[in-house]
């Protein structure tokens, strides 16, 4: 089975962020929070991948004997986490939510040799979406409208393209790549616009784009002049958020992007040290991790516009975490401000902002 690079783990993003090698000089203006750990598995990886405005938080966690992934989803605010189900296999995932509980994800068929994408309606069951003519697909996100994007092989040679799922119906549509033989949609606002990553012809170099409706044409956005730029979130206003290598560098820098325009901004975080955005609500708050300035740690962070002035190391603002245990990772964060992390004792949590 061949799962596709698009699922948005916590874990391995912070053990990549460490293995490049930020107290880190941050604001601790705006506002504080109560830290609710969610209702998981304790000793079992659970990860993080979306967050709606009622604080509906989904993901995945592994079997104790680490076998499989089970795909779950929580009440409002966190609460009451429950098994999503599968398409026939062992594994599954939830990657996305929207704010009328809509899930879409990933999940194993019978036998786990493929996986395919499906979606879940409160209430209903899940619905296998099928592929674009290859063994794997995987939906990433669903907004408000109903409309479903992802990834999905096109033929056996490997060849994947980016998909879109309209309102109303389960037939995909493939996006165009850039030019190579990987593209995938990763994240969709509420006005339809699209955004992912693709490779470039040759298939060496790893640009991001968006998209509007009919998603004929890609936009290419900018690179930081390194081999891999990649969008993570996009917001109702258009402004995306991800990270790009610099020049002959492995180094991950955190960005945003702007649709209307092809440039890239890097986040003023701490120079030299691995960052990434990883969400971004209406506000134009952001959320995302980077290392500790002077020790080899990951830190959750949060902030706005470039970061320039409010950097903000989440563990300044935070309440109620146990004991030695630190926010390493901060993944969403919803138009409510509510923010999705994870800690250092492996644990996932969710940031109630302290008038909730």
């Amino acid at each position: 089975m061949n799962k596709f690079p698009l699922i948005r783990h916590p874990l391995t993003t912070v053990a990549l962020l460490i293995g490049s090698a930020l107290a880190s000089q941050t604001a601790q203006a705006g506002p504080t929070y109560t830290a609710r750990a969610l209702d998981l598995p304790v000793g079992q990886p659970c990860y993080l991948n979306d967050l709606n405005n009622k604080g509906q938080v989904v993901g995945a966690c592994m079997s104790a004997d680490r076998s499989s992934y089970a795909a779950f989803a929580t009440a409002a605010k966190g609460k009451r986490a429950s098994s999503v189900g599968t398409l026939g296999g062992t594994m599954s995932w939830v990657n996305g939510v929207n704010n009328a509980g809509v899930l879409v994800g990933d999940a194993t068929v019978d036998g786990d040799m493929s996986s395919h994408a499906w979606m879940k309606a409160p209430g209903g069951e899940m619905i296998d979406l099928g592929t674009l003519g290859g063994t794997d697909s995987a939906a990433s996100d669903v907004n408000d409208k109903g409309l479903i994007v992802g990834v999905s092989a096109v033929d056996d040679a490997g060849s994947q393209a980016g998909f879109v799922i309209l309102p109303g119906s389960t037939q995909m549509q493939a996006v165009p790549t850039l030019g190579g033989t990987y593209a995938r949609v990763a994240a969709v606002n509420n006005r339809g616009v699209i955004a992912g990553t693709s490779l470039l012809a040759g298939d060496v170099e790893t640009r991001a784009f968006y998209s509007r409706a009919p998603y004929r044409k890609l936009v290419m956005l900018d690179s930081l002049g390194g081999q891999v730029t990649d969008i993570a979130d996009i917001n109702d206003s258009g402004k995306m958020v991800g990270f790009a290598t610099p020049p002959n560098s492995k180094l991950r820098r955190a960005v945003t992007a702007q649709v209307g325009s092809t440039a890239l901004t890097e986040l003023a975080t701490p120079a030299g040290r691995n960052a990434r955005a990883n969400g971004i609500n209406s506000a134009g708050l952001i959320v995302g991790t980077h290392l500790h300035a002077t020790e080899n740690r990951a830190v959750a962070f949060s902030c706005t516009g470039n970061c320039s002035s409010d950097l903000t190391d989440l563990n300044s603002v935070v309440t109620d975490l146990p004991a030695g245990v630190t926010l390493v990772s901060a993944q969403r964060v919803n138009d409510k401000g509510m923010i999705s992390a994870q800690g250092s004792d492996g644990r996932l949590y969710l940031l109630l902002p302290q008038a909730q």
